[in-house]
């Protein structure tokens, strides 16, 4: 899920220094907060900035840009008014050692940007000249991270109470029925989500798991049945009917088949030696397979394919064979099927049942983050319109 930017003041803080040392010929104030003014440079340091991050939509828009340089500034006067400037002795120590380490942050930065040859003289030479750079700006990273801390002692005092465990499940819940209404009847629009990297709460009913064992084709041979197989859907009509050159069309198709399963045939008989003679499909994978998904880096001999006999992301003799005669137990396996990217055997492995997602420790936190920063801008919009 997406979640809400962390306010105005820390992502200043975060480019603040990149255009730091810019000087301009004029400058003007566009705009004063309770005495702290707010000038022409300043926009201009920033807007581009802004712009990038999408927190603008014009890269001209100064109204916009002084909009809020202006909130950003009333926050702080309000985080100070509210006393969370006031820190320990202890406290200012750790703040002015945070403003230290960023500085030497920004120092290596300067340096990796500007190295041209790798040395230790070189990088030392750079290492003076970025701290000739920041010359004169400890004091302003100072500001930057004494604002950051004065606003993390503020959040954290919100966000303590400010979400209880019985939200999260009930948001979830709600989350899986929003889910459930969008999705049951679209496996394109939830496959899409999926693919996108969208947060999902509800899995759709009539989904299978399949291993695959992927033996990869010569580039020529796959090239000339993936023609053949354009050629021949030519042949059809608009019904999908064959007409009087389908058989011929056919044919070829046919014909370039047989090369494709011809040219992988001896590690196919292996295969289903291997699995006649007792092995276990992963272990199968493991030997012959040529797909990096199915491995145990990337967690596919775990959770196979998911695939639905309406399912976008495969091609359609995947899908064919996903859901084939042959496939009807757990552990059923398939003959040979071309598909885009080589010749598969696939394994029913299980079905996926449908419903809710499980609600697993990472993705509470996730829901109590985004929920905890939604309470909490709800208190810094209702205490920002107050001050």
């Amino acid at each position: 899920m997406e979640r809400n930017m962390k306010w105005i003041a820390l992502l200043l803080a975060a480019v603040m220094l990149i255009s730091c040392s810019g000087a301009f010929a004029e400058d003007a104030v566009l705009a004063e907060v309770n005495g702290v003014q707010i000038m022409k440079s300043e926009v201009e340091e920033n807007i581009i900035q802004f712009y990038y991050y999408g927190y603008i939509d014009d890269p001209g828009d100064y109204a916009g840009m002084v909009d809020i340089l202006v909130e950003n500034t009333l926050m702080l006067q309000m985080l100070s008014d509210q006393g969370w400037y006031d820190f320990t002795e202890e406290e200012e120590e750790a703040i002015r050692a945070d403003a230290q380490a960023t500085l030497n942050e920004y120092v290596e930065e300067y340096v990796t940007y500007y190295l041209s040859e790798d040395s230790d003289e070189a990088r030392e030479a750079l290492r003076l000249q970025a701290r000739e750079f920041y010359s004169g700006y400890e004091d302003v990273i100072y500001s930057q991270v004494l604002d950051d801390a004065a606003y993390d002692k503020w959040y954290a005092s919100v966000a303590a109470s400010a979400v209880t465990d019985e939200d999260v499940r009930a948001a979830y819940a709600a989350y899986a029925a929003e889910d459930k209404a969008t999705y049951r009847d679209d496996i394109e629009a939830y496959e899409i989500d999926c693919y996108c990297g969208y947060t999902v709460f509800y899995i759709p009913e009539g989904y299978r798991c399949v291993l695959r064992v992927l033996l990869t084709v010569e580039e020529q041979l796959m090239e000339a049945y993936t023609q053949a197989q354009a050629a021949w859907e030519e042949t059809l009509d608009d019904n999908n009917a064959p007409t009087e050159a389908t058989a011929a069309a056919a044919a070829v198709l046919e014909q370039a088949k047989q090369a494709v399963l011809a040219s992988v045939s001896n590690r196919t008989d292996a295969v289903y030696a291997a699995l006649e003679a007792g092995a276990s499909f992963e272990d199968v994978i493991l030997q012959y397979g040529e797909d990096p998904f199915m491995t145990e880096e990337y967690g596919g001999l775990e959770t196979g394919y998911p695939v639905h006999r309406n399912s976008i992301m495969y091609d359609a003799a995947f899908i064919a064979g996903a859901f084939g005669d042959d496939m009807t137990a757990f552990g059923d396996y398939t003959g040979p099927i071309i598909s885009e990217d080589g010749v598969s055997i696939l394994c029913y492995l299980c079905d996926l049942p449908s419903g809710p997602v499980e609600l697993t420790d990472d993705m509470y936190e996730d829901i109590r983050a985004y929920l905890e920063e939604n309470a909490v801008y709800t208190v810094y919009t209702a205490q920002m319109d107050e001050y």
